[in-house]
């Protein structure tokens, strides 16, 4: 999926508002990187995937 600069900026704004208040790294590690490589348009699947290689 291609994502325009704009749709990109929109997403990174949510995306901060959801997180700022954050507390847990250790337990928010993985939701916090599924949801921050879909702002890029990136999949899950396909990190975990990659994830999973090296």
């Amino acid at each position: 999926m291609v994502l325009s600069c704009n749709e990109i900026k929109d997403r990174v704004i949510y995306f901060s508002k959801e997180w700022v208040e954050t507390l847990n790294e250790e337990a928010n590690a993985r939701p916090f990187l599924v949801e921050f490589f879909n702002v890029l348009g990136i999949s899950s699947k396909s990190i975990f995937a990659f994830e999973h290689i090296t």
